[in-house]
């Protein structure tokens, strides 16, 4: 009995899986997205993490200086064929994933979906909430991350922005700070992932920083 019960638990499992990945791939499909958005940049990154030294390089950079007022006008400047941005999120959806999680989203988040339900820039995305986000939505990778996998989060961790790798960037929702979390590490040692000390500062560099080593603003290569 034990054993039928375990078989049918993964059956369901993976039932929901495939619901879930069928549903993603038809709002893609709907979607007018161009290819160099939807093709991630097969580029291994180096994995920053927050201490004094990283702290004093990101204040020599000027990194994390940016409002949401800078940020939406840095996005903008780049080309539309390697961007995605849709409507803003509405208070009522952003409401509804705190409430159903028990936590608070941050305030830079809460500000980046005033503009947009989720953007992409040359394959970087950052997730956004409800039915009319402009991909996966934060409920499905939160539901996913947390009960769906071998290795689950901590309850507190809400991953918001895929590396491409089956890793995510993570707002911790007790102070709004970047945990990078690696799915193949253990909870301990990806809490210490501590990366940045808020959206903000993730997208200046993630973003707009690292694609332009690589890139210019119309998405030719440099």
């Amino acid at each position: 009995m034990h054993l039928l019960s375990s078989q049918m638990g993964r059956k369901w499992r993976f039932i929901i899986l495939v619901r879930i990945l069928r549903d993603h791939i038809k709002k893609c499909i709907g979607q007018i997205i161009v290819e160099k958005v939807i093709i991630k940049r097969i580029t291994l990154r180096p994995i920053p993490v927050i201490s004094i030294g990283r702290v004093l390089m990101l204040k020599k950079k000027n990194i994390g200086k940016m409002n949401i007022k800078q940020i939406i006008e840095e996005f903008e400047r780049f080309s539309i064929s390697i961007k995605a941005s849709t409507y803003p999120a509405s208070s009522s959806d952003i409401l509804a994933f705190e409430h159903n999680r028990s936590v608070l989203l941050p305030k830079e988040y809460k500000q980046l979906l005033s503009f947009s339900n989720g953007i992409m820039l040359m394959g970087d995305e950052i997730y956004g909430v409800g039915s009319s986000c402009l991909s996966q939505s934060l409920e499905t990778t939160y539901q996913i991350e947390h009960y769906l996998v071998d290795n689950p989060m901590l309850e507190y961790l809400i991953p918001f922005s895929p590396d491409g790798f089956g890793n995510h960037y993570c707002f911790d929702s007790r102070d709004g700070t970047i945990v990078f979390w690696q799915h193949d590490l253990p909870a301990l040692e990806n809490v210490s992932n501590r990366v940045y000390a808020n959206l903000f500062e993730m997208i200046d560099e993630v973003f707009f920083r690292w694609t332009l080593e690589n890139y210019d603003y119309s998405g030719n290569k440099r």
